[in-house]
C-alpha cells in the first residue's frame, strides 16, 4: 500500500513534468558516501537535483520492513541521492529541514551514525546504524524538525521526525534521496540544531599505531582526530625518525582515497625502510603541511613518540669481560657477553669510526678504542650493544709540566734538568742520552751539563718504554758591551739634559745596567743615561747568571744657554691701519750657534732678525734657541694704531629731472674736514651740501675727500648723479562717427604730442577700460546704446607731465533700429520684391529671427540673418499664392546696454 501510494506520486509528478524537464543521468562524487559534502554551513542550496546513485551503487540495501523496528526504512534503496558528513562539535539536538524548489517533489532521507563504523557497513548494518529517516509519500517539506515525535517514517506517515538527539564526538551522515525523480533541487537547513555541528578545530594527529608494527614492516598506519582532504596528505608532509634510521616516507595512502572519495581519518606511511629495531619513534606532522580537513580547517604541526616492540635478541652483559691492550699492542678483547634471540644470530663488531672490526660474539686482538656489536636474528631484527672501551695499558705516563731547564752560563759547566715527574708500574730505570746518542745519566734528574739537547727513556717493569725530550741546554756566555757607536752630549741651559746613548750590549739572558759616575755613585739602571749634568759615567753590565761586563768613562762638558738684551730695546707704533711699526736696539748671545724668531700673538712667523719694521698692531715676541735646543724669549712687544682707519662712502640723490634738488651726503660721523668736488666746477666743503634747482650740466661725478681728526687719517669716495630733461605730454583724440546704429564699427584714433618711447594707451568707456596697450587707434562694433569714450596716456620715461596724460571726452550717440515689414511680394519679379524680408536702414540687428506659417501654423520658414527673405518655396518647391503669418524678434539695448527683446507679426499675401 506504501509502496504504491509512492508509485502514484511519482507517476503524477512525472506525468506533470515530462513535457518540459529532461532527467540528468550525469553522476557527481558526492552520490557516494565515501566522498560525503561535510556540514560546514547552516544552509545548503542544491538548485538541481541528483539523479542515480553515483560510482558506488547499493550503498542502501532496498525492500525490508520498513519502520517496524526490524526492517529497512529506506525500502527504495539509493534513488538520485546525495550524501552529507558532520562531527559534532557540542552536543545538543539535531534539526533540519528539505525543503523542495517544486512543492510537488517527494523527498526523502536517512541518518546513520558511522561514528564506530564506516560507509560500507550502511548496506550490512542499516538498521543498527539508522537514528532516524523518513520515507514519507507526502510532497514537499520534509525534516527532522520535531514537528512530529516519530524517529522513523513510512510511506503513509508524516514527514517529518522529532530532533535527533547528538553527542560530541559522534560521526553521522545524511543521505536524501528524490524519489520524485525530478530535475528540481532543494534547500538543506541545518539552522534549528542546539547542537554545534560544524567543525571549527583544526585536524590532529589522535594515534601512531606503532603496537601493530612488525620486525621486517615498511608501513606505519596513523590516524587523525577527524577526516581529512585525501589531496591534502603528502609524503612532504611527515618525518619519522628513531633507532636504525634515518627512515624516509616515500607514500601516503588512506582506503577510502584509493576508492575514489576525497575524505579519509586513518591512513598509512609507506617507508622507505623498514622496521628492525624496537625502541621510541618519533612521527611528527611538519609545519606548512596543507592538510586541511572537510571544513578547511589546517592541521598545526605535532609529533608524537610512540613505542616499537619487535622481539629482537636480548643481551645479557653480567659476564662482560673487558681486557685492556698493553703498551698500545693489539692485545685487548671484549668477551663474556650472552646472547638470546631467534636463531641463527649474526654478529658484527664495529670501531668508532664505523669499520667492521670482528663477526664473532667474543671480539679479541684489538688495541684501545670505543667498539660496538650489532646482533641480527633470522627474522633480520637488530639490538645494538655497547659501546665499550678498551683502554690502553702499560706504557709509563710522564708528566713535564714542572720541568725546570737550567742552561749553561759564563762558560761553567753547569746546566741542568730537573722537576719530571713518572708514574706507572714501577720500578722505572732511567736513560739519558745526548744529541750524539751517548748516555750521560741513569736518574730522573741530571745535573753537571754543557750546552747540547738531551733525550730521556724510561721503561717500566712491564717492558714498556717511554720517551720524553729532547730538551736544550744553552751556552750563555758573559755579556758584551760594544761602545763604537755611541752618541753623546753635553750639558747645556742648566738643565741636567746630558745623555749617553747607543752604547749595544750581546747578551743570552737579561741583563741589568748600573752607571757609575766619576764619584762612584749609581745614577742609572738603564742602557742609555739620560737627563744628567756634565761629568764623567761608567757603565756596568751584569746577566741573571751573575757575569759582568764593563764600558767608559765617558766624559760629558757644560754649555751655556742663549740669552736676549733688551736694555736698548725701542718700539714705534702704526698709525691710521698702516703698517709702519717696528721694534729695534735687541741683542742676542750664546755659546752655541744659535736660530732666532719673531712670532705674532697667533703664533706666526714675522722676522728672524733682532730688528722689525713694517709692523702691523698686534704682539710680538722674539724666540731664541741653540743647536742643544736651549732656549730664551724676549718680553711681548704690543704695536699699537695711533688713529684708526677710516671708511667712508659718498651717494647722492639719483635719477633727477631737470630743476629738482641735487642732495649729496657721505656717511661719516666722527669729526672731520670735507672737500667735495663736482661738474661745472662744483667744490664744496660741507658734509651734506645741496644744489637747488639741478640742470643737465650738473649730472656727473662727485668725489669726496674725508680727513679724521687729530690723526688725519683719510678717504675717499665718489658717487654718480644722473639728470634728466623734464618735459609735457599731451593728448587729444578723434573718432570716425559720432552717431551710429547698434553695433555698428567706430574708430577712434588718439594724436599725442611727446609719448615717449613706449607709450601705453588705455581706451575707456563710461569709465570701464576696454583695450590697454601701444595702440594709439581703438576700433569697435560693440557700442549699443549712447556712450562717453575717453584715452589715457602712460608715458615709460620718469621726467614728463603730467601722469598720465587724459584726453577729452567724445560722446557717441546711437540711433534707434526700426523694421518695416512689406504685405505682398512675388517670386521672380523685377521690380524688387521678389522675396519676403525686413527693410531696416541697420544692416546689424542684433538677436534677429523671422518665422513664416502656413494656414496650418506650420513653420515653413526661419532666418536668423534680417538680410535674408523668403523666396516663396517650401522643401524647393513653391508655395501655393495666398496669405501667410510672419513673426519677427530682436533686441534694442536699453541704457545699461544690456538686450531688450521685441516682436512684431502680421500677414503677408504671396502673389503669383
Amino acid at each position: 500500500m506504501k509502496t504504491l501510494i509512492k508509485h502514484t506520486t511519482n507517476f503524477l509528478l512525472f506525468a506533470s513534468l515530462f513535457s518540459i524537464s529532461i532527467v540528468s543521468n550525469a553522476q557527481e562524487p558526492e552520490q557516494d558516501c565515501i566522498n560525503a559534502i561535510p556540514v560546514c554551513q547552516e544552509i545548503y542550496v542544491q538548485p538541481n537535483s541528483y539523479s542515480g546513485e553515483g560510482e558506488i551503487p547499493n550503498e542502501i540495501p532496498s525492500g525490508g520492513g520498513g519502520c517496524d523496528g526490524t526492517g529497512n526504512c529506506m525500502q527504495s534503496g539509493e534513488k538520485n541521492d546525495v550524501w552529507y558528513i558532520f562531527t559534532i562539535q557540542s552536543g545538543g539536538m539535531l534539526g533540519f529541514e528539505i525543503d523542495p524548489v517544486n512543492p510537488t517533489d517527494d523527498y526523502d532521507w536517512v541518518v546513520y551514525n558511522l561514528t564506530n563504523a564506516d560507509c560500507e557497513d550502511i548496506f550490512s548494518q542499516a538498521v543498527s546504524l539508522q537514528v532516524s529517516c523518513n520515507w514519507s509519500g507526502t510532497s514537499g517539506l520534509t525534516g527532522a524538525n520535531g514537528q512530529n515525535n516519530q524517529d522513523c517514517g513510512d510511506a503513509g506517515d508524516p514527514p517529518f521526525n522529532s530532533l535527533i538527539p547528538v553527542v560530541e564526538g559522534q560521526t553521522y551522515v545524511l543521505n536524501v534521496s528524490n524519489y520524485s525523480s525530478s530535475q528540481d533541487g532543494y534547500t538543506l537547513d541545518f539552522s534549528i540544531s542546539t547542537a554545534d555541528i560544524y567543525d571549527d578545530v583544526d585536524p590532529e594527529i589522535v594515534h601512531v599505531y606503532g603496537e601493530d608494527v612488525t620486525c621486517g614492516d615498511h608501513k606505519l598506519d596513523f590516524s587523525f582526530t577527524e577526516n581529512v582532504a585525501c589531496e591534502s596528505v603528502t609524503p612532504a608532509s611527515f618525518e619519522l625518525t628513531g633507532p636504525g634510521g634515518p627512515y624516509d616516507i616515500v607514500n601516503v595512502s588512506g582506503e577510502a582515497c584509493q576508492q575514489g572519495g576525497q575524505w579519509e581519518n586513518r591512513y598509512t606511511a609507506t617507508i622507505s625502510q623498514t622496521f628492525s629495531m624496537s625502541g621510541a619513534y618519533t612521527f611528527k606532522l611538519l609545519a606548512f603541511s596543507g592538510i586541511v580537513d572537510a571544513c578547511n580547517n589546517t592541521a598545526d604541526p605535532s609529533q608524537t613518540v610512540f613505542y616499537v616492540d619487535l622481539d629482537v635478541p636480548e643481551v645479557s652483559e653480567d659476564d662482560l669481560d673487558v681486557s685492556n691492550s698493553t703498551c698500545g699492542q693489539m692485545n685487548g678483547s671484549i668477551t663474556g657477553i650472552v646472547v638470546e634471540g631467534n636463531e641463527p644470530l649474526e654478529y658484527e663488531w664495529t670501531d668508532g669510526s664505523g669499520d667492521p672490526v670482528g663477526d664473532e660474539l667474543d671480539l679479541t686482538g684489538v688495541g684501545p678504542g670505543e667498539y660496538s656489536l650489532t646482533i641480527t636474528d633470522v627474522n633480520t631484527c637488530e639490538v645494538m650493544a655497547g659501546p665499550y672501551t678498551v683502554e690502553d695499558e702499560g706504557a709509563p705516563d710522564v708528566i713535564v709540566a714542572d720541568t725546570i731547564i737550567t742552561d749553561n752560563t759564563c762558560g761553567n759547566v753547569n746546566g741542568s734538568i730537573t722537576g719530571i715527574q713518572v708514574n706507572g708500574h714501577d720500578p722505572f730505570t732511567y736513560r739519558w742520552v745526548d744529541q750524539d746518542d751517548q748516555q750521560v745519566g741513569d736518574q730522573l734528574n741530571i745535573t753537571g751539563l754543557e750546552g747540547g739537547t738531551y733525550t730521556l727513556y724510561i721503561e717500566d717493569v712491564n717492558g714498556c718504554e717511554a720517551v720524553t725530550g729532547p730538551y736544550t741546554i744553552l751556552d750563555l756566555p758573559a755579556p758584551v758591551l760594544m761602545d763604537d757607536n755611541v752618541n753623546t752630549q753635553g750639558e747645556n741651559c742648566d738643565m741636567s739634559n746630558a745623555f749617553i746613548e747607543g752604547i749595544q750590549v750581546q747578551s743570552q739572558q737579561s741583563p741589568v745596567f748600573r752607571w757609575y759616575n766619576q764619584d762612584g755613585e749609581l745614577v742609572g739602571t738603564e742602557l742609555d743615561l739620560l737627563s744628567i749634568p756634565a761629568g764623567e759615567y761608567t757603565l756596568m753590565v751584569e746577566d741573571t747568571n751573575g757575569c759582568t761586563a764593563t764600558v767608559g768613562p765617558h766624559e760629558l762638558p757644560y754649555y751655556a744657554a742663549p740669552s736676549i738684551d733688551e736694555s736698548q730695546a725701542s718700539m714705534t707704533n702704526a698709525q691710521c691701519g698702516f703698517d709702519i711699526g717696528s721694534i729695534s736696539g735687541i741683542e742676542v748671545g750664546a755659546d752655541l750657534p744659535f736660530s732666532m724668531e719673531w712670532t705674532d700673538e697667533d703664533g706666526n712667523v714675522v722676522g728672524d732678525t733682532t730688528y722689525l719694521e713694517e709692523l702691523a698692531p698686534g704682539e710680538y715676541t722674539l724666540h731664541v734657541w741653540d743647536t742643544a735646543g736651549c732656549t730664551d724669549q724676549s718680553q711681548t712687544y704690543t704695536i699699537v694704531n695711533n688713529g684708526d682707519p677710516i671708511t667712508v662712502q659718498a651717494d647722492g640723490t639719483t635719477p633727477l629731472c631737470s630743476g629738482e634738488t641735487l642732495q649729496l651726503f657721505v656717511d661719516y660721523d666722527d669729526e672731520a674736514e670735507y672737500l667735495w668736488t663736482g661738474p661745472d666746477n662744483f667744490s664744496s666743503t660741507e658734509q651734506n651740501p645741496v644744489i637747488d634747482s639741478v640742470q643737465l650740466e650738473h649730472a656727473g661725478t662727485y668725489h669726496v675727500t674725508v680727513t679724521s681728526l687729530p690723526w688725519e687719517c683719510q678717504d675717499e669716495s665718489s658717487t654718480q648723479i644722473e639728470v634728466t630733461q623734464s618735459y609735457t605730454v599731451s593728448l587729444d583724440i578723434t573718432v570716425s562717427d559720432t552717431l551710429i546704429f547698434p553695433g555698428s564699427e567706430i574708430t577712434f584714433t588718439a594724436h599725442a604730442e611727446n609719448p615717449g618711447n613706449s607709450p601705453d594707451y588705455e581706451w575707456i568707456i563710461n569709465g570701464e577700460v576696454v583695450q590697454s596697450g601701444s595702440q594709439n587707434t581703438f576700433t569697435t562694433s560693440d557700442i549699443k546704446t549712447d556712450r562717453t569714450v575717453v584715452c589715457r596716456l602712460f608715458v615709460e620715461e620718469e621726467c614728463n607731465e603730467p601722469k598720465p596724460a587724459v584726453s577729452n571726452s567724445i560722446d557717441v550717440f546711437v540711433k534707434p533700429v526700426k523694421l518695416y515689414m512689406p504685405n505682398a511680394f512675388r517670386p521672380g519679379s523685377v521690380h524688387g520684391n521678389e522675396a519676403f524680408k525686413a527693410i531696416s536702414i541697420s544692416e546689424k540687428v542684433a538677436e534677429y529671427e523671422m518665422r513664416i506659417f502656413d494656414r496650418w501654423g506650420k513653420v515653413i520658414f526661419t532666418s536668423n540673418d534680417v538680410s535674408e527673405g523668403w523666396d516663396g518655396t517650401v522643401n524647393g518647391d513653391p508655395a501655393p499664392a495666398g496669405v501667410y503669418v510672419w513673426m519677427v524678434s530682436y533686441a534694442i539695448f536699453g541704457t545699461d546696454n544690456q538686450p531688450i527683446r521685441e516682436s512684431q507679426r502680421g500677414t503677408v499675401t504671396l502673389v503669383r
